[in-house]
């Protein structure tokens, strides 16, 4: 989001998931400093209730960033029972002390009584590609369980399915790994080379999605409905993007055969990759579509624009 934050002034400190390196250094970093809003990722960090009740000294204005769907799947309660049960705690620990949400799951819009938002995944403007498609395979990138493993075995012959990906080649995981061991620099020092090497990665993650040969990339259904990432960035790197209907707010944020394919079944989704792969017009159609959309509304600056207008409004 930082690279949103074009002219606004700020600080930021991350609230790692396993091991809390800065945030117990917060105080110190921030000092006297008084801000007009706190942003906070809400399920995965794990913050200490004095912690909390400072941020709440520390400005008016506290949102809370839910980056899960709140729809839980009981599946996953038996294939990661901690780290779901942690979200739920997690969630319910931070609320009292926010006073605004952004959510990825438009279900959840009227879930937490407080002024909410529909803010899904969003990227760089910088990192915007012109189209790319090409007429090889489809292109799938995931976790793979239940309906997903499925149809990735019996689509194998029409899909490249988790190709390793460009940043293992890049001594940036290394850099990535070293930093946080050795946090006995500065601050200021830490948070440079942070910033660096994470715009770095992402850099490398959506130019090797333009570069890579393929005809569109898929997004196999998802076990709670939610709108992956890979939509946002397969639009972003240049090529189309195929995505079941959900049935919910987030299917009118694109439009069918303009800027998307959208698939209700398994056998409109092999029609769809099959078009995809022998019709470069519609490649390209779909590919401008979604660039044009990405540019309008779901750039990391239109987004961080659209929370500030919201927080504003919401008063």
């Amino acid at each position: 989001m930082v690279e949103g934050f074009k002219d606004t002034e700020h600080i930021t400190i991350p609230a790692t998931y396993h091991t809390d390196i800065w945030l117990k250094h917060a105080k110190d970093i921030v000092g006297d400093t008084k801000f007009d809003q706190v942003w906070l990722e809400v399920v995965h960090s794990q913050m200490s209730e004095e912690f909390l009740v400072w941020l709440t000294e520390v400005a008016p204005v506290r949102i809370g960033f839910i980056v899960e769907s709140l729809t839980i799947h009981a599946n996953e309660f038996v294939s990661n029972p901690t780290g779901t049960r942690r979200r739920i705690d997690n969630l319910q620990q931070k609320l009292p002390y926010l006073t605004h949400t952004v959510v990825v799951d438009g279900r959840d819009l009227a879930t937490c009584n407080i002024p909410t938002m529909l803010g899904i995944t969003s990227i760089p403007e910088r990192l915007v590609k012109q189209p790319s498609g090409t007429g090889d395979k489809a292109i799938f990138y995931g976790t793979l369980y239940g309906t997903r493993n499925e149809w990735a075995n019996e689509l194998a012959h029409k899909m490249i399915i988790n190709p390793p990906s460009a940043e293992d080649n890049t001594p940036f995981p290394n850099m990535f790994d070293q930093l946080f061991s050795q946090c006995t620099v500065s601050y200021q020092a830490f948070y440079d080379n942070w910033f660096n090497i994470r715009q770095s990665v992402y850099s490398v993650w959506i130019n090797h999605l333009n570069d890579m040969s393929g005809c569109a990339f898929v997004n196999l259904p998802h076990r709670t409905n939610l709108l992956s990432a890979r939509v946002i960035e397969g639009m972003a790197a240049g090529k189309p993007v195929l995505s079941p209907t959900m049935n919910n707010d987030i299917d009118k944020l694109f439009t069918h055969n303009k800027d998307i394919l959208y698939y209700t079944d398994y056998i409109e989704l092999i029609d769809c990759i099959d078009e995809l792969m022998t019709n470069p017009d519609l490649r390209f159609k779909l590919a401008e579509g979604a660039r044009f959309n990405i540019l309008k509304n779901h750039t990391t600056e239109v987004r961080v624009q659209q929370i500030l207008r919201f927080v504003e409004e919401s008063k």
